[in-house]
């Protein structure tokens, strides 16, 4: 890990959402390979219409040394990482090409942030590997991590009986499973784009969930959000669909990224009254793991007592709120979003930063 120099002179480009040149796509294919992400995941982290920005870092000779995405809003910038691909794609990492400094193409996007916004936020985990070029990218600017953090969870697939093993260490979960299929329920599985009267079934599920959730910052046009998730369905090829059925009509999906190694969730959303239909895909998605010999299935954010429940108490990752910017505050880290949208965080879900004492953050 190398340190930050403060006179480094690196360019930084702030852009509109415009998907990577093949190129440069190039630059970071060895990133994407030593993460174990999929070889096109950079081609949908570019997607949130008004609201993402691509920033690029460039070496004096004009040399790309690294790129991510952020959310800029009127008066913050916000960057997310709740799981690679979350949301589709608006939660991802930072790539590099080989041999940048990384220190220091953090330092350079985080000035040049809080050149064009007052201050901002990154929530998120950080992995092992870039956690402390991190902190130290963070020398010389005014931050604050918060006390408290949330977690990021996951299911561990690899063993076979994965299923098998994750069924019978939840009394309720088979009670559940059998409920949802006397009243006729049905899981199916799709890989690959999505065309027509499906899309419809997936997006009207995917609208009906934001609807019902306040988000934070400004607020999500859902209709509008809605196209965009079909857009993403009808063209993106590593997406793996499970998806419930009661009496013939499409009742939840949740959207997955296929990386190397394990499933990613991205995006979903239920109608009501779906008699369990969310814990019947949590289920099938652990058996799709297992059989296809995956290691793991993510599903980012832990945020309701269905996750608590059923995803490993080992390996969870916390999720830091470092709030950057001029005067900022212990308080201020929650005090840009709508309060209305923190209500789907209820306190059980928010665990004290000393549980992680192995994080230098």
């Amino acid at each position: 890990m190398e340190t930050v120099n403060p006179k480094s002179d690196l360019g930084v480009e702030v852009c509109d959402p415009i998907p990577l040149t093949p190129e440069e796509k190039a630059v970071f294919a060895p990133c994407l390979e030593r993460q174990g992400l999929s070889p096109d995941f950079l081609d949908i982290i570019t997607n949130i219409p008004n609201r993402s920005r691509v920033i690029k870092v460039w070496s004096e000779g004009g040399e790309l040394l690294g790129t991510t995405t952020v959310l800029l809003t009127p008066s913050v910038f916000m960057k997310h990482c709740f799981g690679h691909g979350n949301h589709i794609g608006t939660n991802n990492t930072f790539f590099f090409s080989e041999g940048a400094n990384r220190s220091e193409v953090l330092s350079a996007m985080f000035r040049k942030l809080l050149e064009l916004r007052p201050m901002g936020s990154y929530i998120g985990f950080l992995d092992d590997d870039l956690i402390c070029d991190f902190r130290h990218a963070l020398e010389g600017i005014s931050y604050q991590v918060a006390g408290k953090v949330m977690e990021a969870g996951a299911i561990s697939t690899k063993s076979p009986d994965a299923a098998k093993a994750l069924l019978g260490s939840h009394g309720n979960l088979s009670r559940q499973i059998n409920r949802f299929r006397n009243k006729g329920g049905e899981i199916s599985i799709h890989e690959g784009a999505v065309k027509d009267g499906l899309a419809d079934a997936f997006v009207k599920c995917c609208k009906s969930s934001y609807l019902k959730s306040p988000h934070p910052g400004a607020p999500i046009n859902v209709e509008a959000y809605g196209e965009h998730v079909r857009k993403f369905m009808e063209s993106y090829p590593s997406a793996l669909y499970i998806y419930a059925k009661l009496g013939g009509e499409v009742v939840g999906v949740q959207i997955f990224i296929r990386h190397r190694n394990y499933l990613e969730l991205t995006e979903g959303g239920f109608l009501t009254d779906t008699c369990h239909a969310y814990e019947n895909i949590i289920m099938s998605s652990v058996q799709y793991a297992a059989e296809h010999g995956l290691e793991k299935v993510s599903y980012g954010l832990i945020l309701n007592q269905t996750k608590d429940r059923l995803l490993d108490k080992e390996g969870r990752r916390p999720i830091y709120m470092i709030s950057m910017g001029a005067g900022t505050t212990h308080s201020s880290a929650m005090g840009h979003v709508d309060p209305r949208a923190h209500e789907q965080f209820p306190r059980l879900y928010w665990k004290d930063r000393s549980a992680f004492p192995d994080r230098p953050l």
